[in-house]
């Protein structure tokens, strides 16, 4: 799932850079995954209730805060040496990595692309 979710995060992205490029705009598409995040989002796992408790403790234990995740997220956009160095890249808690191949697959890329507008209903 967490793949899944990396690999489609990173095509809308790459597209976009590239028409910003296309359009030799000033502006970057970046993806951000923020890592392990501890909320209280796990507090009601209805049937799953006996779990809940020690879900939330490793996860307060392992995770990051709220506050930290959203400055993951913010780091890219608003840090001057990583719009003039990494514009357009992939981040994972913080820092810039290489996303997994399947991000590379063009004819992927433009599915999902096409997919999406369509979702959205934003005219091509």
């Amino acid at each position: 799932m967490l793949l899944c979710f990396k690999t489609v995060s990173n095509h809308p992205r790459k597209m976009l850079e590239k028409k910003f490029q296309e359009e030799k705009m000033n502006i970057h598409a970046y993806a951000v995954h923020p890592g392990v995040i501890a909320t209280d989002l796990w507090e009601d796992m209805g049937r799953f209730e006996c779990m809940s408790r020690p879900y939330n403790t490793v996860m307060k234990w392992i995770g990051r805060t709220s506050d930290e995740g959203a400055n993951t997220v913010l780091h890219p956009a608003l840090t001057p040496e990583v719009l003039e160095k990494w514009g357009g890249k992939y981040f994972e808690t913080g820092k810039v990595v290489r996303p997994h191949n399947q991000a590379n697959r063009s004819e992927l890329r433009k599915k999902l692309w096409d997919r999406l507008l369509e979702l959205t209903a934003v005219p091509v």
